[in-house]
């Protein structure tokens, strides 16, 4: 089911336009232009992240391929495949068997350059973390390049009024950015947040 919305969105994108920013080089400005559809088809180019979870079975990898998960103090969490891994770095947060109970963590770099993860307070951010410790909201978040957008700015998706979404909400077409990611480049450039 997760992935069928993704796909509607996915062509939705594909076939329909959405409001942007335009305006010289820096086209921070917060007047939304429409685009055609032919301009959605060559800028708007969609992706879905989710939080990826572990519940602390290894049996898809060898042992050479294990990798421990520490704090930033460097505590162990977790060992878990490096494959998984890679997920957790990509999407910026994770869900981890901790001990007996699952821990959701957010990616957190050192400054040497290794991976470290802290945990969420789900109480706080239920779904984790985007830029700046705001809280990401499924459906409704997304990650676009900060350099093209400002966090916070509203992104209106007239195609995607009234859909409904697998939390049994009706969708009124916004969504806001509140995520950045390394792959997230130019305008029309979206990642969404499915939770």
């Amino acid at each position: 089911m997760k992935n069928s919305i993704g796909i509607f969105i996915l062509v939705l994108f594909i076939f329909t336009g959405c409001h942007r920013s335009s305006g010289g080089s820096d086209s921070r400005n917060d007047d939304p232009t429409a685009l055609s559809e032919e301009q959605s088809k060559v800028l708007i180019t969609p992706t879905i992240y989710n939080i990826a979870i572990h519940d602390g079975i290894n049996a898809d990898c060898a042992a050479a391929d294990l990798r421990e998960m520490k704090t930033p103090e460097g505590l162990f969490l977790a060992r878990v495949c490096a494959s998984f891994l890679a997920k957790c770095l990509m999407q910026g947060s994770c869900k981890v068997l901790v001990g007996d109970s699952f821990q959701l963590l957010h990616y957190s770099p050192l400054k040497t350059g290794e991976a470290r993860f802290s945990k969420v307070d789900e109480n706080i951010c239920r779904y984790s973390f985007g830029v700046n410790q705001v809280c990401a909201d499924p459906y409704y978040s997304v990650a676009a390049d900060l350099t093209k957008y400002k966090v916070g700015a509203v992104v209106y998706i007239p195609a995607l009024v009234g859909v409904v979404l697998l939390i049994g909400e009706v969708h009124n077409g916004y969504f806001i950015i509140r995520d950045t990611g390394s792959r997230i480049k130019g305008y029309g450039r979206f990642d969404f947040f499915t939770g």
